[in-house]
Protein backbone atom coordinates (compact mmCIF):
# COMPACT_ATOMS: atom_id res chain seq x y z
CA UNK A 1 0.00 0.00 0.00
CA UNK A 2 2.83 2.41 0.64
CA UNK A 3 4.55 1.45 -2.26
CA UNK A 4 1.33 2.77 -4.11
CA UNK A 5 1.19 5.60 -2.48
CA UNK A 6 4.98 6.33 -3.01
CA UNK A 7 3.59 5.44 -6.77
CA UNK A 8 0.97 8.06 -6.72
CA UNK A 9 -1.93 5.71 -6.77
CA UNK A 10 -3.50 6.79 -3.78
CA UNK A 11 -7.11 7.25 -5.90
CA UNK A 12 -6.94 3.78 -6.90
CA UNK A 13 -6.69 2.39 -3.41
CA UNK A 14 -8.89 4.55 -2.16
CA UNK A 15 -11.64 3.59 -5.28
CA UNK A 16 -11.01 -0.18 -4.43
CA UNK A 17 -11.01 0.39 -0.60
CA UNK A 18 -14.63 1.84 -1.71
CA UNK A 19 -16.14 -0.98 -3.85
CA UNK A 20 -14.82 -3.36 -1.11
CA UNK A 21 -15.87 -1.71 2.01
CA UNK A 22 -19.93 -1.19 -0.09
CA UNK A 23 -19.55 -5.40 -0.18
CA UNK A 24 -21.17 -5.49 3.22
CA UNK A 25 -18.63 -8.68 3.59
CA UNK A 26 -17.23 -7.95 7.47
CA UNK A 27 -13.31 -8.86 6.07
CA UNK A 28 -13.78 -7.25 2.90
CA UNK A 29 -14.52 -4.14 5.10
CA UNK A 30 -12.03 -4.95 7.28
CA UNK A 31 -9.02 -5.09 4.60
CA UNK A 32 -10.88 -2.07 3.20
CA UNK A 33 -10.37 -0.13 6.59
CA UNK A 34 -7.03 -1.21 6.79
CA UNK A 35 -6.01 0.82 3.01
CA UNK A 36 -7.43 3.32 4.23
CA UNK A 37 -5.39 3.44 7.33
CA UNK A 38 -2.37 3.98 5.16
CA UNK A 39 -3.78 6.75 2.52
CA UNK A 40 -2.82 10.12 3.24
CA UNK A 41 -5.99 12.12 4.06
CA UNK A 42 -8.91 12.70 2.31
CA UNK A 43 -12.45 12.83 2.18
CA UNK A 44 -12.87 9.65 1.00
CA UNK A 45 -10.91 8.24 3.65
CA UNK A 46 -12.51 10.06 6.39
CA UNK A 47 -15.89 9.45 5.09
CA UNK A 48 -15.42 5.95 4.93
CA UNK A 49 -13.62 5.19 8.74
CA UNK A 50 -16.91 7.37 9.75
CA UNK A 51 -19.23 5.83 8.20
CA UNK A 52 -18.03 2.36 9.50
CA UNK A 53 -16.79 3.62 13.10
CA UNK A 54 -19.84 2.73 15.42
CA UNK A 55 -19.79 -1.31 14.08
CA UNK A 56 -19.42 -3.68 16.44
CA UNK A 57 -17.22 -6.75 15.92
CA UNK A 58 -14.06 -7.07 13.77
CA UNK A 59 -15.44 -4.39 11.62
CA UNK A 60 -15.50 -1.91 14.25
CA UNK A 61 -12.33 -2.92 16.09
CA UNK A 62 -10.45 -2.41 12.14
CA UNK A 63 -12.26 0.94 11.91
CA UNK A 64 -10.57 2.03 15.34
CA UNK A 65 -7.72 1.20 14.33
CA UNK A 66 -7.42 2.91 10.95
CA UNK A 67 -8.72 5.97 12.45
CA UNK A 68 -5.73 5.87 15.28
CA UNK A 69 -3.19 5.27 11.99
CA UNK A 70 -4.80 8.08 10.30
CA UNK A 71 -4.31 10.02 13.99
CA UNK A 72 -1.10 9.18 14.49
CA UNK A 73 0.36 9.71 10.47
CA UNK A 74 -1.25 13.51 11.50
CA UNK A 75 0.66 13.84 14.84
CA UNK A 76 3.42 12.48 13.44
CA UNK A 77 3.62 15.34 10.07
CA UNK A 78 2.99 17.77 13.06
CA UNK A 79 5.99 16.67 14.51
CA UNK A 80 8.34 16.54 12.11
CA UNK A 81 7.11 20.16 10.86
CA UNK A 82 7.88 21.61 14.43
CA UNK A 83 11.17 19.45 14.12
CA UNK A 84 12.48 20.62 10.60
CA UNK A 85 11.40 24.34 11.41
CA UNK A 86 13.17 24.71 14.86
CA UNK A 87 16.40 26.03 15.69
CA UNK A 88 16.43 25.63 19.31
CA UNK A 89 18.40 22.39 20.87
CA UNK A 90 15.82 21.57 23.65
CA UNK A 91 12.99 21.72 20.86
CA UNK A 92 15.15 19.54 18.31
CA UNK A 93 15.35 16.95 21.17
CA UNK A 94 11.67 17.34 22.55
CA UNK A 95 10.40 16.64 18.81
CA UNK A 96 12.49 13.97 17.76
CA UNK A 97 11.68 12.12 21.23
CA UNK A 98 7.80 12.70 20.56
CA UNK A 99 8.21 11.74 16.79
CA UNK A 100 10.40 8.16 17.86
CA UNK A 101 7.60 7.52 19.94
CA UNK A 102 4.80 7.60 17.34
CA UNK A 103 5.79 7.75 13.54
CA UNK A 104 5.81 4.55 11.35
CA UNK A 105 6.15 3.54 7.81
CA UNK A 106 4.34 6.58 6.29
CA UNK A 107 7.13 9.31 7.29
CA UNK A 108 9.23 7.81 4.46
CA UNK A 109 6.55 9.62 2.17
CA UNK A 110 6.22 12.86 3.29
CA UNK A 111 9.84 14.05 4.93
CA UNK A 112 10.37 15.72 1.65
CA UNK A 113 7.90 17.64 1.54
CA UNK A 114 9.48 20.16 4.90
CA UNK A 115 12.38 22.17 4.21
CA UNK A 116 15.38 20.80 6.30
CA UNK A 117 16.43 23.45 9.26
CA UNK A 118 20.12 23.59 10.50
CA UNK A 119 19.39 20.89 13.56
CA UNK A 120 18.08 18.79 11.01
CA UNK A 121 20.91 18.72 8.62
CA UNK A 122 23.37 18.34 11.71
CA UNK A 123 21.59 15.92 14.11
CA UNK A 124 18.87 14.24 12.30
CA UNK A 125 21.18 10.62 11.70
CA UNK A 126 20.72 10.42 15.49
CA UNK A 127 16.49 10.23 14.75
CA UNK A 128 16.53 6.79 12.49
CA UNK A 129 18.18 5.66 15.52
CA UNK A 130 15.85 6.07 17.56
CA UNK A 131 12.57 5.61 15.21
CA UNK A 132 14.51 2.11 14.91
CA UNK A 133 14.22 1.11 17.85
CA UNK A 134 11.11 2.33 18.45
CA UNK A 135 9.40 0.76 15.62
CA UNK A 136 11.09 -2.48 16.69
CA UNK A 137 9.68 -2.61 20.11
CA UNK A 138 6.60 -1.20 18.71
CA UNK A 139 6.33 -3.84 15.92
CA UNK A 140 7.68 -6.71 19.08
CA UNK A 141 4.58 -5.73 21.06
CA UNK A 142 2.12 -5.68 18.44
CA UNK A 143 3.66 -9.23 17.32
CA UNK A 144 3.37 -10.57 20.90
CA UNK A 145 -0.14 -8.97 21.38
CA UNK A 146 -1.31 -10.57 17.98
CA UNK A 147 0.28 -13.88 19.00
CA UNK A 148 -2.10 -13.56 22.33
CA UNK A 149 -4.90 -13.20 20.27
CA UNK A 150 -4.50 -16.01 17.70
CA UNK A 151 -4.10 -18.41 20.74
CA UNK A 152 -7.61 -18.12 22.12
CA UNK A 153 -8.79 -19.51 18.77
CA UNK A 154 -6.32 -22.00 18.91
Amino acid sequence: MLAARHAGRQSWLEDYATRESSTGHPVATARALTILSFADESETAGATIARLDNHGGMVGRAAEAARFACDRNRWSCIGYQRLAETGDCVDFWRYGTLLAKIADAHMVLWTGDYVEGPLLDRFGYSLTRCSRRSGHDRLSRSTRTRMASWRQYS
